[in-house]
């Protein structure tokens, strides 16, 4: 199933992810929902898409959003009476050029790096952000703790925890109370996101109780293609995997061995870290061909989206009254 947003005002106020893919354009008046799917959306994505109302999840339009935002951010501090430079990177670490990821070869890419974990390597069209180049950094330091806390409260709202580390209780408190009290990132994220529509408690037991419904490694079907995967590998000659993932999993488990046997030395040096990079290489080359001989990706996505189907056919009733009581409000 395609992520569909789940984040909620305050969200860019404690560091923010990136959130989002390609979304249908839709509403109540568009074609049929299960009749728009496509071999990469399932008939319960296009449902999600036509009650959350979101015409555009992609990189690009999640960026000029998090612009507009942040120019909203900027107009609420100054009416507080405080100085604040437009910031977009607050709501996202890394941006991803679509067309640059569309010809990036990652049968290349695993040959020389693997998985790019004991030695990563650079995947084009990924540009990267760091809480270092926040423009408000430096005016934020010169306040006294009285002025910053006054700046936080006024940015973050109930997100200002201040230099106490915030309960578990009180971080949901903050997470689910109204976007009126998040400060001018929650106003800002209400006006430029409207978030609020797949946060609501109607949508989310929809997809909670999707994510209840079918799971995925418990399912004959799956276990079809995962067995079809690992035979392969084992022809291939590689250690003993249970699915892709499982292999990344142990890469990585094996990396921080490693890592701690170094003692403080540095990663990626000496035979042990080379022989784990000579195998990293080797299973990811091996995994992306297999995968390839299997059509295990595209066996994984109809397997998903005969279950979406399924529960579509179920929860229809509910689906079509989420429509159109969501659709009455745009």
């Amino acid at each position: 199933m395609r992520s569909w947003r789940r984040g909620a005002p305050g969200v860019a106020a404690v560091g923010g992810a990136l959130l989002g893919v390609a979304l249908l354009a839709a509403c109540t008046s568009g074609p049929d929902p299960v009749a728009a799917a496509s071999p990469t959306v399932g008939p319960l994505d296009v449902y999600l898409d036509l009650i959350t109302g979101v015409e555009d999840e992609s990189a690009e339009a999640f960026v000029a959003q998090a612009s507009k935002a942040e120019e909203i951010v900027a107009a609420c501090m100054h009416d507080a009476g405080f100085e604040y430079v437009p910031d977009p990177t607050r709501y996202h670490s890394s941006v991803q050029d679509t067309e640059a990821l569309a010809t990036f070869d990652e049968h290349a890419y695993a040959a020389e790096y693997g998985y790019g974990l004991t030695e990563p390597g650079e995947r084009p069209g990924i540009t990267t952000s760091s809480v270092a180049d926040d423009p408000n950094t430096e005016y934020q330091m010169a306040m006294s703790p009285a002025q910053g806390a006054a700046y936080q409260k006024a940015l973050q709202g109930v997100f200002a925890f201040g230099d106490t580390a915030p309960t578990d209780e009180e971080i949901d408190a903050a997470y689910t109370a109204p976007w009126t009290e998040k400060g001018c990132s929650g106003r800002a994220e209400h006006e430029a996101f409207d978030w609020e529509v797949a946060t609501s408690e109607d949508v989310v037991m929809i997809r909670d109780e999707w994510e209840g419904s079918w799971q995925r490694d418990l399912d004959p079907q799956f276990d079809a293609v995962r067995t079809a995967w690992v035979a392969c590998m084992r022809e291939a000659g590689t250690p003993a995997y249970t699915h892709p993932q499982d292999a990344v999993d142990q890469l990585q488990a094996e990396m921080l061995v490693r890592q701690e046997a170094l003692a403080g030395g540095e990663p990626g040096s000496g035979k042990a870290w080379k022989e784990l990079h000579e195998l990293e290489i080797t299973v990811a080359v091996a995994d992306l061909a297999c995968q390839d001989a299997t059509d295990y990706q595209d066996e994984l996505e109809a397997l998903e989206h005969e279950r979406q189907q399924e529960f579509v056919d179920t929860h229809r009733a509910e689906l079509d009254a989420l429509v159109e009581r969501y659709s009455a409000d745009r």
